[in-house]
């Protein structure tokens, strides 16, 4: 049997982003080490929200080859699946429930690989995982938002027990090459919605909507949304996790995964007030939509921004899915 340095990492300072970017892969932008790094340096993660890093990392020959993305919780928020019935059961029979540990990527309820290197090691990493969680007293170890095949894993190699919950995602049938054909496959008062909801901000001459991607994407743009951000949390009565660094980090890092819509509108002077923002992740074969917000109110502009603007993108760019975000 190979011999592997296993240990567990409390922060990405002390890995090599390229290392960790090779074994992850660039497939998935919420794995990448600049998104991790930006929630750790902008402190959207650590004691302000109760989510602590605690990566579970092997390394052979001082390489990193393989790696669990998890965090040790001193809450349940910003997980997107709801244990707080867990919590209660603990709680009512004298037992702690927190901390516990959590598989996950924070904030983020959207499918994403989070544990990673060949099958050895995988295995090795979670025998490390588990035994690291009776040393340190967690109550519990959850997984969440995993593919098909780790949750097998899991749960048929592993002994994990799993719960099921469901989202929405739109998947491209190959057949489709513009949204008229994402149109055609619809039923008849489907496409007729839809067509009179987008024919409606297209006729608002008012209304300006652009996109902006990779060296187009500004800080500014990214400061401008964060008020969005905000914006929705205080309508929603939400918990502001991230912090403004963490949008100028994400622009300085990884401009080239985010696809910023930014909606303007023209004044009578001329010029533009930019009043709503929908922010997605681009990966290899999907677009994440995460974020919205605006601040005032135009009909169907949520649903243009959010929804058939993503997909319209989709489309035009042979990604496979859209996963339009939950509770964003």
């Amino acid at each position: 049997m190979t011999s592997f340095d296993l240990k567990v990492v409390k922060s990405l300072k002390t890995i090599d982003p390229k290392e960790w970017d090779d074994l992850v892969g660039l497939g998935n932008p919420f794995s990448l080490y600049s998104f991790l790094y930006a929630l750790e340096t902008s402190a959207s993660v650590g004691t302000r929200t109760g989510w602590f890093p605690r990566f579970y990392c092997a390394f052979e020959n001082a390489k990193l080859v393989g790696a669990i993305i998890a965090y040790e919780k001193l809450n349940s928020y910003g997980e997107y699946v709801f244990d707080h019935g867990f919590a209660d059961a603990y709680q009512r029979h004298g037992l702690r429930y927190y901390p516990k540990l959590q598989i996950a990527i924070p904030f983020t309820p959207a499918s994403a690989p989070k544990i990673f290197g060949v099958v050895e090691i995988q295995d090795r990493l979670i025998k490390f995982l588990k035994e690291d969680v009776k040393e340190q007293g967690y109550s519990s170890v959850h997984a969440t938002f995993l593919s098909k095949e780790i949750q097998s894993k899991l749960t048929k190699e592993h002994g994990f027990y799993e719960r099921s919950a469901c989202q929405y995602y739109y998947y491209r049938d190959e057949n489709v090459k513009t949204f008229d054909d994402y149109l055609a496959g619809l039923k008849r008062s489907q496409r007729k919605t839809i067509k009179k909801e987008r024919q409606s901000i297209m006729d608002n001459k008012d209304i300006v909507i652009r996109a902006f991607s990779g060296d187009d994407l500004k800080q500014d743009h990214m400061r401008v949304f964060y008020q969005f951000y905000l914006q929705t949390l205080d309508k929603k009565w939400g918990v502001q996790y991230l912090t403004p660094d963490f949008f100028i980090h994400l622009q300085k890092n990884m401009a080239s995964h985010i696809l910023l819509y930014l909606a303007f509108e023209i004044m009578p002077d001329g010029q533009e007030a930019c009043i709503a923002g929908a922010i997605n992740f681009i990966g290899q074969d999907a677009l994440y939509g995460r974020y919205w917000g605006a601040t005032k109110q135009v009909d169907f502009l949520h649903f243009e921004l959010c929804y058939y603007r993503a997909i319209e993108y989709a489309i035009e760019n042979g990604l496979a899915r859209v996963e339009a975000g939950a509770q964003g």
